[in-house]
């Protein structure tokens, strides 16, 4: 609390010990007695100071302090904290369930899905010998490594499959190749519901290329080819030709052999 003269007793003649000397004596009794009345307002007048001072009034004047709001009932206060506190926990919680389930939303709109193809005939009715991949998914697929093996010997290109299928020597290989129709696959981004052939071959009407296109044709029986896949959101699968289901992998390291090249 503090003390504040409302009335100045500095009068002309006065001193400041004469007008303590005067006031004192009051303000003492007023807070030995406990008298609040006595403390809001203590004074002497005029008489009782013959030099002319006219009033000394003092007060005391309470101070104020902000403090936080409160109910006044400690359980009430816990208890608006703890439902505070499990509302943002709840939230929070609502949160990550929505967006685990937009992101499955999401990649079940973009998922890819390779099958392997082997056919001796187009989709047009013509006899030809097909080795590829289709994509039957959603999404685009984006091939990362694509393997092929000849009787569980793995194969590293055009040629070496010929040497080990239908080739008799270095040229038979050269004329079934003049044949051919070979693409790239490594690489590649498959689109949804589109073929993809890294082999083709259509059967000629007659001679020794006849004979090499039937070949390959038995041949392809015996060709097994692998892929590992990629969505557009970096996933990654592995599907292969004995083996459709598609098995999610963290990358395509985990492919085993050597990727198939194209010539």
């Amino acid at each position: 609390m503090r003390i504040v003269l409302r009335r100045g007793c500095f009068a002309p003649h006065a001193t400041n010990l004469n007008c303590l000397a005067q006031g004192l004596p009051a303000l003492a009794r007023a807070i030995a007695g406990r008298d609040d009345r006595a403390l809001q307002s203590a004074a002497f007048d005029a008489a009782a100071a013959p030099t002319g001072i006219q009033r000394l009034v003092m007060e005391l004047e309470p101070e104020t302090h902000a403090h936080a709001h409160k109910s006044g009932h400690s359980l009430v206060d816990m208890m608006l904290a703890l439902s505070a506190l499990v509302l943002s926990v709840v939230s929070m919680i609502i949160a990550i369930q929505n967006h685990h389930a937009m992101k499955q939303l999401v990649m079940a709109n973009s998922w890819p899905y390779l099958q392997h193809e082997s056919s001796n005939v187009s989709s047009s009715g013509k006899a030809v010998v097909l080795l590829g991949v289709s994509n039957a998914g959603i999404g685009p697929a984006l091939i990362d490594k694509f393997t092929v093996s000849y009787q569980g010997t793995p194969i590293k290109d055009t040629s070496d499959l010929l040497r080990h299928c239908c080739a008799k020597d270095a040229g038979d290989v050269l004329a079934m190749k003049a044949n051919l129709i070979t693409g790239g696959i490594n690489g590649r981004a498959v689109s949804a519901k589109e073929h993809f052939y890294f082999l083709q071959m259509e059967k000629p009407a007659q001679g020794p290329s006849l004979d090499q296109w039937q070949a390959l044709d038995r041949a392809r029986a015996h060709v097994s080819t692998a892929v590992c896949y990629g969505s557009v959101l970096g996933d990654h699968w592995i599907t292969t030709s004995d083996d459709f289901r598609p098995r999610q992998v963290e990358s395509c390291d985990a492919l085993p052999g050597t990727a198939f090249q194209e010539e």
